[in-house]
């Protein structure tokens, strides 16, 4: 709590046996607000089941309607806050409903709208980080862990800074003369004070030469914001070498998180294979022996370690 703004309103939903609110309407994030939520957390004791699929349903239930406010003309608009909810848990469903493709397809069917974004952060070693990451990944939001070894404090407040400033949601990329492909990653995550948005994929068709507009769009406190930028599509250029790796390495992190998360599929288990092999990039499919540099080796008159780089079939993950 110590990271909400003072514009910010907030609520606290504590989930066992059964789901309790901290209070049936918002707080505002004043010190009043903020010393009674604290004491009715002390308050809590760690008892009975976890009913994962009540708490999210009731956040999302919760979420408040927009509010017209006046602006300086005559004209009304709307201005809304991003609604965020941060499901802190370290436990799996117990209570309740507990399947996780059920629980999965319930938040996501009443967030359908995605008008809510689901931050997870996972606690121990007992919780089901399928389940999580699939909750976050389909409402617009991220997940992170923290492992009985690490500091339980300074993760969460770091946490909780990083989505204490949002900048910019419901971002999307356009592309003028040229089109675009293959961009991961699939779903842009919203943007916050000190955080960076790095998407990478491949283009073809330019329609004319020169320098091509890119168009990021997004919402800032409920008002429309977009930026444009001018930037060179070459057909040909080798100065930025990395860059066919990088986008072999986020893509296979893709296919990678649908496999771990929906189960076995052959055809994408084969393009990661195919992917790794072609761009050199180690996976829990493929094995290699590193070859040391040919040039080293020359100088000091000696033949290479290693023999030439290779990748197999593992067979299943590791």
């Amino acid at each position: 709590m110590t990271n909400l703004n003072k514009e910010d309103r907030f609520n606290v939903v504590t989930f066992s046996t059964e789901v309790r609110p901290f209070r049936e309407t918002w707080s505002l994030a004043d010190d009043a607000s903020k010393n009674v939520a604290r004491a009715f957390i002390d308050g809590l004791n760690a008892v009975g089941g976890t009913d994962i699929n009540g708490a999210l349903a009731k956040a999302l239930q919760m979420r408040p309607e927009p509010v017209v406010v006046k602006s300086g003309d005559t004209s009304e608009r709307w201005r809304e806050n991003p609604y965020l909810v941060v499901f802190i848990t370290d436990g799996e469903p117990t209570v309740g409903e507990t399947n996780p493709d059920a629980i999965v397809k319930n938040i996501t069917t009443a967030n359908s709208a995605k008008t809510c974004r689901i931050f997870s952060l996972g606690v121990g070693i007992q919780v089901n980080t399928k389940l999580l990451d699939r909750l976050s990944d389909d409402n617009g939001g991220a997940r992170d862990y923290v492992t009985p070894t690490e500091n339980l404090e300074l993760k969460i407040s770091s946490f909780y800074t990083k989505l204490a400033n949002p900048v910019l949601s419901n971002i999307s990329l356009a592309f003028e003369g040229v089109s675009a492909h293959d961009m991961y990653p699939k779903q842009l995550p919203d943007m916050f004070s000190g955080s960076e948005l790095v998407v990478v994929g491949r283009y073809s068709g330019m329609k004319q030469s020169g320098r091509q507009q890119i168009t990021l769009s997004g919402t800032s406190r409920g008002e429309k914001r977009t930026y444009h930028y001018a930037c060179a599509f070459p057909t040909f250029d080798a100065s930025h070498e990395f860059l066919p790796r990088f986008w072999a390495m986020r893509k296979i992190g893709f296919l990678l998180d649908e496999l771990r998360q929906r189960g076995d599929n052959v055809e994408l288990k084969n393009e990661v294979i195919r992917l790794a092999k072609l761009y050199g990039v180690l996976t829990p499919y493929t094995s290699y022996l590193v070859q040391e540099d040919e040039t080293l080796a020359i100088r000091e008159n000696r033949a290479p370690v290693g023999g030439r780089r290779a990748a197999a079939d593992g067979g299943g993950a590791r």
